[in-house]
């Protein structure tokens, strides 16, 4: 059996295979099951479902294999002898348990975007959680590019951080005003501004409400 994160019950665990089968079925005359696999130039893909040992939840696991492989589809998915990629995604997004959720929320849907290849999407949805959290933090007079300043004269940020924040709103501009021909953003792009996306919300919410709890751990184990 092979192991991957399941995407219900973010558990690492076994997958166990349920039957001989790929992205199609076709019965023969003598009733023998064949699997029938999505051609490609040089190979086909085979698409099969696993189960979760922890929680039973299915999980569909497809992989290429080429044209001069002699290799049982099957077999070597469950042995694990060839690279699977998985469906339904696990999600790449932190649980950001110290931020408010009208900020938490949405920063995890710009990771759930980049998880399904929706870059432009991703990018958006950063630049408008770095713009909530400025107005989180009650800088609502301008434009972005006001409000990102303001936020560093505010001392809130940092000089570095700032200029990051600025390169993903430029990167947004024009596809947050539905000039979506001037931008085709790649995968590293949307990478890197759910990073400073990221920066934002663990220097702002999550760093400091870490630090409370430590503080208020060592003042209650002085007076104890």
């Amino acid at each position: 059996m092979v192991a991957r994160i399941c995407w219900r019950c973010s558990v690492r665990s076994e997958m166990k295979g349920l039957e001989r089968t790929s992205r199609w079925e076709r019965i023969t005359d003598d009733g023998e099951l064949l699997p029938t696999p999505f051609p490609l130039t040089h190979g086909w893909v085979f698409t099969a479902p696993f189960t979760c040992t922890h929680c039973g939840a299915v999980n569909i696991g497809h992989t290429f294999i080429g044209k001069d492989s002699h290799l049982d589809p099957y077999d070597a998915m469950t042995r694990g002898r060839v690279e699977i990629k998985w469906l339904p995604k696990v999600s790449s997004a932190p649980s950001f348990g110290d931020t408010p959720s009208e900020i938490a929320a949405p920063a995890r849907e710009a990771y759930t975007a980049w998880d399904h290849d929706a870059y432009r999407a991703s990018i958006l949805m950063a630049r408008a959680v770095l713009e909530a959290i400025c107005k989180n933090h009650g800088i609502t007079k301008g434009n972005l590019l006001a409000k990102i300043d303001a936020m560093k004269e505010a001392d809130h940020i940092t000089k570095a951080l700032k200029d990051a924040a600025h390169a993903v709103r430029i990167l947004a501009n024009d596809m947050a005003h539905g000039d979506f021909v001037k931008t085709e953003p790649t995968e590293q792009q949307a990478k890197a501004a759910l990073g400073i996306m990221r920066q934002f919300i663990e220097q702002l919410y999550e760093q400091p409400a870490q630090n409370a709890r430590l503080m208020g751990e060592e003042e209650a184990s002085s007076e104890a």
